[in-house]
């Protein structure tokens, strides 16, 4: 039967010798970390696109709170491109 993590600790009784079985371990530390690396960099990237959100979400409860109204969802680019136009019509 193999024993993937003998319970005695590390074994070097390899075929090929004591360094084969270092590299093995080396190797497999190498994809454990990467694998780590990019578990970390996936979950980073989500929380990065949810903060746009949240910065928005954060606004309307500030806006609420001082009892000011909303803008109507179209944001303020919305509201200085209507302006301008109006503006322009002049």
């Amino acid at each position: 039967m193999v024993e993937l993590l003998p319970a005695e600790g590390p074994r070097f009784d390899h075929p090929h010798g004591e360094t084969e079985a270092l590299g093995d371990t080396f190797i497999l530390t190498i994809l454990g970390t990467a694998g780590v690396v990019g578990m970390v960099i996936f979950a980073l990237k989500d929380i990065l696109d949810r903060l746009p959100e949240l910065f928005a979400s954060w606004r309307r409860v500030r806006r609420a709170w001082r009892g000011e109204p909303e803008e109507g969802g179209e944001g303020r680019g919305a509201e200085r491109a209507g302006e301008a136009r109006r503006r322009h019509r002049e």
